[in-house]
């Protein structure tokens, strides 16, 4: 599995039918989002990896196998675009695991 920890991706957060170009920052206990440029006002609060209830893989567009949502116990949902999508899907549900 890669290790994504203290390491930051690029990542567009979609978010209705906006799409913010970003980034993701990951830490040991959880992950911040920042959004990019005129968006950079647009940040999550640090996630903390035992927040998270599932991570599961989504299509963008309904058709681009490139998607993740992060799904909060909270009952909120992230969506996100990245590329090296299975990896940082094994690396959130490894974290996840960690945290439980």
């Amino acid at each position: 599995m890669k290790d994504f920890t203290d390491k930051v991706v690029n990542a567009n957060l979609i978010d209705g039918l906006q799409i913010l170009q970003g980034k993701i920052y990951f830490y040991d206990d959880g992950y911040i989002y920042k959004a990019d440029g005129v968006n950079s006002v647009i940040c999550h609060n640090k996630i903390m990896y035992s927040q998270i209830k599932e991570v599961k893989r989504k299509r963008t567009l309904g058709i681009v196998p490139n998607g993740v949502t992060v799904c909060l116990k909270s009952g909120e949902e992230f969506n996100y675009v990245v590329s090296n999508r299975n990896d940082i899907i094994m690396y959130f549900q490894n974290k996840k695991c960690k945290e439980e």
